[in-house]
């Protein structure tokens, strides 16, 4: 089934089939609001630490890269089930971006 936005918004712009859903969600080409103006994603109830989207998107970044030196994985060689990981960690804002999957997709920039 397919939900599209209330007339009152106006038309839904064109939603691209070829890229990883956190490029889409991370990516201001794609519509989502400019991270100047963006509220904070991410915050921490009980310390109230948290990141900016900018900041999330260059953690997804820095962490995948990291991934990507450590266990020596290059874009589009090997299956996906080479590049498995499995991460047991403390749920808190610093966690988050290691789940992302738009690791996967930005590492082959080194």
């Amino acid at each position: 089934m397919v939900f599209l936005p209330d007339k009152k918004f106006g038309e839904l712009g064109p939603i691209p089939d070829n890229i990883p859903i956190s490029e889409f969600m991370l990516n201001e080409k794609y519509g989502r609001v400019a991270h100047e103006h963006a509220r904070d994603p991410y915050t921490c109830g009980l310390t109230g630490q948290t990141y900016s989207s900018r900041q999330v998107v260059d953690r997804v970044d820095w962490i995948a890269r990291g991934l990507a030196k450590e266990f020596g994985w290059k874009a589009n060689q090997g299956s996906e089930w080479d590049k498995t990981l499995a991460v047991f960690s403390v749920n808190t804002v610093c966690s988050i971006p290691a789940f992302s999957p738009r690791g996967v997709m930005r590492y082959e920039k080194d």
